[in-house]
């Protein structure tokens, strides 16, 4: 047997002496710094925003209940902390159980994302701020996620069927259950208790928002770039024959250009210790999730059994029925976020005479208008409010920020989980695998995983890292040719820096390729991907595939699954530090082991750097540092909720940008070498960071 630890992080404030903080801080940068040097460059500070959500029904749930309606029935018993176990006798009875125990602790969010994809939050809440609601529906309307979906469902195999009508049928049993006031049911939170909007959902609006799930790492990102793209009014003047000031553009760019990034605000960590390591069991997964505790993306924790078919432990982001993260009998599975792509952008070279036709090869063609009616409340009053986007032959057009829509140029995106039909089916087969080779055929065979990585460990003992992410497939002449305009281009340059890849929308080089044995059209089969199995260790904290084993670095893929041979992050070298040298010193772990080093709250910084800043802030003396000097020296190094130390360095650490926490430059003395990337960057630098 192999054993799983799953752990959550826990995003920790320290208030501790705060004000404190503060002022120590600066006294510290200051007698940190080595003669007045700068030590290096900065970046723009990065900053994510995310929308506001409100917290999960506390209302217990019952020890045990049967739920049923006219076609399902499900037995869910509830242990320690609320989980629910859901046991039925078929796979759409199984799901109907999930659906009505999801609903029981998340109902309001589970149908307010469904009325995020049908594109009326406007209708419900007014436009929002900024337009946020209006901006959101307008492109929800035009994705037409429900339509889709209600044409694809019919075509799906009949166990994903099973699935998608069974789960919205208990949500919406439990909707009415609530409604009216039925044993067991919980009462709402404030925020939609009474909501018009709050009742049932149907199969198809299940799927569309697994298909919404499935562009976190892409086109959810874009919403208001593409709501706000639009053709010049004016008649459109020639094209211009001055040169591009690249550097003008980069500078150019407004500060949320970072709102681009995949993924913005999540990540993980995982580790899968095999047999030559596991002490007491053929193998341990620890998985260690960083995502939100509130909102729709927070896991949801279950356990599944159909008798004869699926018998299955772990968690599902709300909304998405099935276990994405979990373990049965045979294997245990855990993700992290990619660093690979999963959408690229392209500028189009537009007609001169019309700005919305573009050429293509040698021809010229029409982008398609996409007419999107949108009721928003006004005060007491809907009134309709009517837009066109816009089409081209890779997807919606997006007004990219500093890039505008010119009679020139314009800009659209290709999203490769637009066209992801296969997720659910891959969420079955992998809760029905025997071995880690059935778990890497489900994958093989469907592909659907949006944008992460898969961390696993097998019953044998044998343990494995795949980027399984659908991953647009790119001709590596297309790369070269983005390569060597990029290195010309600051606006490439800052769109690269927020991992999008900016093509040439008008050379059909430039097209995604095509192979029949990708399960997701335009994106890379899965026998191109990143892989690696081994009986010792893997692991994953968010950097690309190159050090899931640093005795087995893996390099020459495609610079879409992320990079080789790069700077790593704190994370990731923290991660490897405590894999390849906290073992005790026997050369194994146990589960507690595990457990004990994930929630070490060890820090690389601190790690590494306590002890030079100490001296160096003594040498620079002063009464002023006195006492700055004395916390730090007193402070063990960990992040613990009582340590006035942590909350100092965690000032101390916001002074610098995130570059140089990877390479040489302010913070660090020597820079980073691929040949010890564990290791380097080392030894303090001049640390006068700047505050961000």
């Amino acid at each position: 047997m192999y054993r799983t630890t799953t752990t959550y992080a826990i995003h920790r404030r320290l208030h501790h002496r705060g004000a404190i903080a503060l002022l120590a801080v600066a006294l510290l940068a200051a007698a940190c710094s080595d003669d007045g040097s700068s030590g290096g460059t900065t970046a723009a500070p990065v900053s994510s925003s995310a929308p506001a959500t409100a917290a999960p029904t506390s209302a217990p749930a019952p020890d045990t209940n049967g739920v049923a309606d006219s076609i399902y029935r499900a037995t869910i018993t509830y242990t320690q902390y609320g989980i629910p176990h859901i046991t039925a006798d078929s796979l759409g009875s199984a799901f109907f159980g999930q659906g009505w125990a999801m609903a029981h602790d998340h109902l309001c969010t589970i149908v307010d994302q469904i009325v995020k994809v049908r594109g009326e939050r406007s209708k419900y809440h007014g436009a929002g701020a900024d337009d946020s609601y209006l901006h959101s529906d307008l492109v929800y309307k035009a994705l037409n996620l429900v339509g889709t979906a209600q044409t694809v469902i019919p075509t799906l195999p009949q166990d994903a069927q099973d699935t998608l009508n069974g789960f919205a049928a208990g949500v919406s049993k439990y909707a009415a259950d609530q409604a009216a006031g039925a044993e067991g049911t919980a009462p709402l939170p404030e925020w939609c208790d009474g909501a018009e909007w709050l009742g049932p959902i149907t199969a198809a609006e299940v799927y569309a928002y697994v298909r919404d799930f499935a562009l976190v790492g892409g086109t959810r990102n874009l919403i208001d770039y593409i709501a706000t793209a639009a053709p010049p009014e004016s008649t459109p003047e020639p094209p211009s024959t001055e040169p591009v000031d690249t550097d003008a553009a980069s500078a150019s760019a407004p500060d949320d250009a970072d709102r681009l990034a995949p993924v913005v605000g999540v990540g993980s960590n995982a580790w899968s210790i095999g047999s030559e390591q596991a002490d007491g069991a053929n193998s341990i997964l620890l998985a260690n999730p960083h995502f939100p505790w509130e909102g729709e993306l927070r896991f949801w924790e279950s356990h599944l059994t159909v008798p004869g078919d699926i018998d299955v432990y772990g968690t599902t982001p709300i909304g998405v029925p099935g276990v994405v993260i979990g373990f049965n009998d045979s294997v245990a599975w855990t993700r992290t976020v990619s660093a690979g792509r999963r959408f690229t952008g392209y500028v189009l070279t537009l007609d001169p005479a019309d700005p919305t036709a573009y050429q293509y090869g040698d021809s010229v063609e029409k982008m398609e208008p996409v007419d999107v009616r949108v009721d928003v409340l006004q005060d007491g009053s809907i009134r309709t409010e009517q837009r066109t986007l816009w089409r081209s032959r890779y997807g919606l057009m997006v007004a990219l920020p500093g890039g505008d829509w010119t009679a020139e140029k314009a800009y659209t995106v290709r999203d490769s989980n637009l066209q992801n039909d296969v997720m659910v089916q891959m969420v079955l087969a992998e809760m029905r695998a025997g071995s880690l080779d059935e778990f890497e055929q489900a994958n093989r065979d469907f592909g659907g995983n949006p944008f992460a990585n898969t961390i696993l460990a097998d019953a044998s003992g044998e343990v494995a890292y795949i980027d399984t992410a659908v991953t647009p497939n790119l001709d590596p002449g297309s790369i070269a040719r983005w390569e060597e305009r990029k290195a010309a281009d600051g606006y490439l340059q800052l769109l690269d820096r927020q991992r999008v890849t900016l093509l040439d929308g008008s050379d059909p080089r430039d097209e995604w390729i095509d192979d029949p044995a990708a399960a997701v059209p335009g994106t890379v089969p899965f026998d191109q991907l990143p892989e690696l199995r081994r009986t010792d260790f893997v692991m994953n904290a968010n950097d690309s595939y190159w050090l899931a084993n640093p005795n087995a670095p893996q390099t020459g893929l495609s610079m879409m699954h992320g990079l080789a041979e790069v700077p790593q992050s704190s994370r990731t070298r923290m991660n490897l530090m405590s894999l390849t040298g906290g073992r005790n010193g026997d050369g194994t772990w146990t589960d507690t082991e595990l457990w004990n080093a994930m929630l070490s709250n060890q820090g690389l910084e601190a790690t590494l750097l306590r002890e030079p800043v100490v001296e160096r802030c003594r040498a620079a003396g002063g009464p002023d540092l006195q006492d700055v000097c004395d916390t730090l020296g007193a402070w063990n190094g960990l992040a613990d909720l009582d340590a006035p130390g942590a909350v100092l360095w965690r000032e101390f650490m916001a002074q610098f940008a995130y570059n140089d926490h990877l390479d040489a430059g302010s913070l660090w003395a020597n820079g980073f070498d691929p040949a010890d990337p564990i290791n380097t960057p080392q030894r303090l630098g001049a640390c006068s960071g700047r505050r961000t």
